[in-house]
């Protein structure tokens, strides 16, 4: 899911200050505390698909209780989430990667002359 947003540069001051000094659990919650103050036009603390600019489809994805709306603790679980899948998706191209380095230079090293 893609949150479309528009950040003050108060909130991207925020979201700089938790990267150079916080981790990622920390990161995840204060994304979603700065797109919580974003997004929440209406106040009611937590956000609907309309103030996110999202299908219902979508914001299900985050919204586990089913209610139509995303808490703040909702939203911070589905970046964790999401996040967590990113960093896996990573490591296995990484892996990957590293791997056919070392065929292809297992394959160079066989050539013949």
């Amino acid at each position: 899911m893609q949150i479309n947003s528009s950040y003050s540069s108060s909130a991207a001051s925020a979201l700089s200050g938790a990267l150079s000094s916080a981790n990622a659990e920390d990161l995840d919650s204060t994304l979603s505390t700065e797109i919580m103050k974003a997004k929440d036009s209406d106040e009611s603390g937590s956000l609907s698909a309309s103030e996110l600019g999202l299908s219902s489809t979508q914001l299900s994805e985050f919204d586990t209780n089913g209610d139509g709306a995303v808490s703040a603790e909702e939203l911070t679980a589905g970046l964790k989430a999401q996040r967590e899948k990113m960093q896996a998706q990573m490591q296995s191209e990484m892996s990957q990667s590293s791997q056919l380095g070392m065929l292809q230079s297992t394959l160079s090293g066989t050539s013949t002359e």
